[in-house]
């Protein structure tokens, strides 16, 4: 749990500034408008956003199964008892639900990314612009970390069903045992929705905002 929970949060962070610097920085140099010139705007930001999730997804795939072929053919048990540590029949559901949530997670952080992206028109506000969704995903990882010995505490619970905070925070109630799939299966639900809305916002503003040098938020969008 702990490995996923850092892995997608540093992903986030570094995946989410690169979309963001690039939609940036297509805008300061009006590459922009020669690309719009050949395509629509909303294709050129489906494109973008497909492609930094299919690269950070195969990262996350790739980095889980080196440490799983790793755990497997090392001393696995050895290693379980040095730390305090014993498999139960939640730990491959444990595995397989924070791979799900990670991948989720990205997909809803990066189509944030390129929304909020849109409405950066210089390089140097790019940190300032990225503000919300770095202070969003630093509340989940911070929650998710704390929460590690309280699972079953009410705040983990509502948590868990708030779609910025439920890739971080959903599977840390499978740590307590009695948690079955019915969540799980809600919070996956609660992510796809999510994600879906996320993306219909983030091409209606992206279309808009494409093009505009202004800066802020209502200013990009009218």
């Amino acid at each position: 749990f702990y490995f996923s929970v850092i892995l997608m949060f540093i992903i986030i962070l570094s995946y989410a500034n690169q979309i963001a610097m690039e939609i940036a920085n297509e805008k300061s140099s009006r590459v922009i408008e020669m690309i719009v010139s050949s395509i629509r705007p909303v294709q050129h930001l489906m494109a973008k956003i497909s492609a930094i999730i299919c690269v950070s997804v195969i990262q996350v795939l790739l980095i889980s199964l080196g440490g799983l072929l790793a755990f497997y053919l090392s001393d696995s048990q050895a290693l379980l008892d040095q730390f305090g540590l014993e498999t139960n029949e939640q730990t491959v559901k444990l595995i397989v639900y924070c791979i799900i949530f990670v991948i989720l997670g990205l997909a809803l952080y990066l189509s944030i990314a390129a929304m909020l992206g849109s409405f950066i028109s210089r390089m140097e506000d790019i940190q300032q612009g990225m503000m919300p969704l770095t202070f969003i995903s630093m509340i989940g990882y911070m929650v998710a970390l704390m929460g590690i010995n309280f699972a079953d505490h009410i705040l983990v619970t509502v948590s868990s069903y708030v779609p910025f905070f439920t890739p971080f925070v959903m599977p840390l109630r499978l740590l307590v045992s009695s948690t079955g799939h019915g969540p799980m299966l809600i919070g996956i639900a609660i992510m796809v929705v999510s994600i879906i809305l996320v993306l219909l916002l983030a091409a209606y503003v992206y279309k808009r905002s494409v093009l505009s040098t202004e800066s802020g938020i209502m200013k990009n969008i009218k």
